[in-house]
């Protein structure tokens, strides 16, 4: 989620399966994901790019950041 000029990102909830619904966080259903998986954030000096995996490295979302 991007709120004035700044990224937002929370990755997981500890390895646990999110439990609250949009009603209840503000965040959009298309920003949430059922699957388990982590985030990795890879940084250089031409930006940062920042990827959410899911199990077996599926790609659930990214962005980056110039």
């Amino acid at each position: 989620m991007v709120v004035d000029s700044i990224h937002y990102s929370l990755p997981g909830n500890a390895g646990a399966p999110w439990m609250f619904s949009a009603e209840e966080t503000g965040y959009a259903e298309d920003m949430t994901w059922a699957e388990h998986g982590h985030a990795r954030v890879d940084v250089s000096p031409d930006g940062v790019e920042v990827r959410f995996l899911g199990l077996g490295n599926t790609l659930l979302h990214s962005y980056r950041i110039e």
